[in-house]
């Protein structure tokens, strides 16, 4: 199975990802988790930061 995001989830996830505090990593590997849980009507996709547990919701409710 293979999850992708769309140009507009990309979108949206570059500008919530602005708003953040920034690191003081030298490399943000690892800072983002990003899930897909299939359901029987669509794909759920979250962010999450690992740094300050802020979540964005990427999901797509209006093509299920």
């Amino acid at each position: 199975m293979k999850f992708e995001l769309t140009p507009e989830q990309v979108a949206k996830f570059e500008k919530w990802r602005k708003t953040l505090p920034p690191s003081s990593l030298k490399y943000t590997g690892g800072r983002y988790t990003i899930s897909f849980n299939p359901t029987g009507i669509g794909t759920i996709v979250k962010v999450l930061d690992n740094k300050s547990k802020a979540e964005l919701d990427l999901t797509e409710y209006e093509n299920w």
